[in-house]
């Protein structure tokens, strides 16, 4: 279970860098041809917010099992403490 939660930690980190790794490099794309971005009609912030959107999604879900196995294990640990001293 807490490898498990190990997992999870390092996921939601990664998909955190992820995101700011991909919002950052189009920052500099975007400052350095601004040109390409001209053309669209969208302008050039739309894909990191729909990343960050979907970040958001997946950070919160994982965050959320991160919490409910945190609170499955102290139980399990607290219960276990019990029956030792019983």
């Amino acid at each position: 279970m807490k490898r498990a939660r190990l997992f999870l930690k390092c996921f939601l980190f990664a998909q955190l860098g992820s995101c700011l790794g991909r919002f950052l490099w189009q920052y500099f794309d975007y400052r350095r041809h601004p040109a390409l971005y001209e053309m669209r009609s969208a302008p050039w912030y739309t894909g990191p917010l729909v990343t960050a959107a979907f970040t958001a999604v997946t950070v919160s879900l994982t965050l959320a099992a991160y919490l409910i196995l945190g609170a499955v294990i102290r139980k399990r640990e607290a219960s276990g403490k019990n029956k030792e001293e019983a």
